[in-house]
This record gives structure tokens, sequence and C-alpha cells, in this order.
């Protein structure tokens, strides 16, 4: 479980360098963490469009 953690933050990481600050940070953030998790993009997606 903790490697599986570990890979996630390392991939998150990763990604948040890759998109080398297009917007705003919260933005940033929030590309990163859809782009590392489907489930976190799921439950991220799935709260906006109850609004």
């Amino acid at each position: 479980m903790k490697k599986s953690k570990n890979i996630l933050f390392e991939l998150f990481f990763e990604n948040i360098a890759y998109r080398k600050r297009n917007e705003n940070d919260l933005s940033d953030i929030t590309w990163a963490a859809c782009c590392t998790s489907p489930s976190f993009q799921l439950l991220f997606l799935n709260f906006f469009s109850q609004m």
C-alpha cells in the first residue's frame, strides 16, 4: 500500500512539473490531480456536474 502511494505522489509531482504553470496554481494542481488519479477526476467532475 505504501509503495503505491509513493508512486502516486511521484506521478503527481511529475504532472505538476509538466504543466509549467500555464494558468494559475489551483488549476495546475487540479489538472495534475485529475491526470494522476482517475478516481479523483471522477469525483471532481461529479461534484461540479451536480451544481
